[in-house]
């Protein structure tokens, strides 16, 4: 199974220049207070990941999607268990990948993840598939949604619409752990990174 978390992702863009500049500079110069910076963003968004969490069905959404916690069928479908796709939501700081030989892709400096395979089938099938199992597979599940899977290679049921419906949540989230860092890091260059 890919892992979709990786595959599909729909950016939401907040300006915070500054601080992923700062967090590519803690990384190199000092590493605990990097590691104490991204942590506190991490616990900082845990309530986004839960509201965006709590958006995925409370019931596997096709009545033979099976709950159990192996993979079944010849697709090996990951079975939904409810509880741990909304668990499954996750606010990750991302780092900078290399590409194309030395150069690094730029990333932010939050991203929501989904973490659990169930969760990942759901938000993005019909992204990609174009067989006539994956279209009746696709249309079952849209058949209870508003929006309509669009088929074209960037799909969504939950993680982009809720988090951008949950947006002023996020740049609050932003705004307060960017403030409440800034003194962290200015007190911990002034002492001289002890």
């Amino acid at each position: 199974m890919a892992d979709y978390s990786t595959k599909f992702q729909w950016d939401i863009k907040i300006d915070a220049t500054m601080l992923k500049s700062l967090l590519d500079d803690l990384r190199s110069y000092d590493k605990d207070l990097y590691k104490e910076v991204t942590k506190a963003l991490v616990v900082s968004a845990s309530p986004i990941a839960a509201a965006v969490g709590s958006a995925f069905p409370g019931k596997p959404p096709l009545d033979n999607w099976h709950a159990t916690n192996r993979r079944k069928g010849k697709a090996r479908m990951p079975g939904y268990n409810a509880a741990n796709v909304r668990k499954g939501v996750k606010a990750v700081v991302p780092r900078p990948k290399p590409f194309r030989g030395a150069r690094f892709r730029t990333v932010g400096i939050l991203r929501l993840e989904q973490k659990n395979a169930a969760g990942q089938v759901y938000d993005v099938a019909g992204s990609m598939m174009n067989n006539e199992a994956g279209e009746r597979f696709i249309s079952n599940l849209d058949k209870h949604l508003r929006t309509k899977s669009r088929g074209d290679g960037k799909r969504s049921r939950i993680m982009f619409p809720f988090t951008k419906k949950n947006m002023p949540m996020v740049e609050d989230t932003v705004a307060k752990s960017i403030k409440a860092q800034n003194g962290r890091i200015r007190a911990r260059l002034v002492r001289g990174g002890g």
